[in-house]
């Protein structure tokens, strides 16, 4: 029996749609392959209906679900796959996902540190809130971005390890643009590696966290910004006062903000990460190489 029409067609389209990787720069010429495949299959299904002598209404609703299925939500399932998980490298595993360009100009290196809630030894959790999870919500991040994983507390030499092993295997990786950023005990271990390494960090974003006072010298050479939710009952708005003070007490002119979020919890603020607002606000800075 040989092959008919919409089966050599069907077939082909398939292995273009394969062939297609899925990214923010051929986003249409994805989905236009993608429904290349569902009118194909709408073709055989009425062919077939026609030629047994059925109705062939059952087939397309079969065919309209499939055609959601491609052209919506495939592609996501696509841009977890360009997530890829290194364990056994450096102290701390984490998640890397660096953008699809042919382009060589370097590329942005954003570092996203979790909250207690997401300690452990299971990476997946970390895509549970945050950067990656924005990400998979459709958010733009323009650059490479890197979860790590800590056991307990963070501890920013082994965060800066995992920094370093990003930047020697990735060529593209732009050492004058290393940002951190970080939720709750992440808010926390942002402002313990920005106050560690402030001659690396171009600049930071601490949400519903805080700092240690002792480290408000070096603080006010990194560009810092602040949020926390007034209605925070998981760590007290206080927190991030206190550290913002401080910083202040050392260079009244340091750049360091500080949002008070009116009503915002410990987890709502975590909307934040879905907004272009902060990754447009870092990308404003960079560090000077010494």
């Amino acid at each position: 029996m040989g092959v008919c029409w919409w089966q050599r067609d069907l077939i082909s389209c398939y292995s273009n749609l394969q062939n297609v990787r899925f990214t923010k720069q051929n986003l249409k010429n994805y989905k236009q392959v993608a429904f290349d495949c569902a009118v194909l299959k709408q073709n055989a299904y009425l062919e077939l209906s026609i030629n047994l002598k059925v109705k062939p209404k059952r087939h397309f609703m079969r065919l309209l679900y499939i055609s959601i299925v491609l052209f919506f939500l495939l592609p996501v399932s696509l841009l977890a796959a360009d997530t890829e998980a290194v364990e056994g490298k450096t102290a701390y595993p984490f998640l890397i996902h660096t953008p699809e360009t042919s382009s060589v100009e370097k590329q942005p290196v954003f570092i996203f540190l979790h909250g207690r809630s997401l300690c452990g030894h299971n990476l997946e959790r970390v895509k549970r809130y945050g950067v990656l999870y924005a990400m998979d919500k459709g958010t733009d991040v323009p650059g490479i971005v890197v979860a790590p994983q800590a056991p307990g507390g963070w501890d920013a030499d082994k965060v800066m390890e995992v920094v370093d092993y990003v930047l020697k295997n990735n060529p593209n990786a732009d050492e004058s643009r290393i940002y951190v950023c970080g939720m709750s005990l992440g808010g926390y271990g942002t402002m313990e590696v920005a106050g560690k390494y402030p001659d690396r960090i171009a600049a930071a974003v601490a949400i519903c966290g805080g700092g240690n006072i002792s480290e408000a010298e070096n603080l006010a050479k990194v560009p810092i910004e602040l949020f926390h939710g007034t209605a925070d009952r998981i760590v007290p708005i206080s927190e991030s006062r206190k550290i913002m003070k401080a910083i202040k007490n050392v260079d009244e002119n340091a750049n360091v903000t500080l949002t008070e979020i009116k009503g915002g919890t410990h987890g709502s603020v975590e909307r934040l990460f879905h907004q272009p607002d902060i990754y447009e606000w870092l990308l404003q800075h960079t560090k000077s190489k010494s």
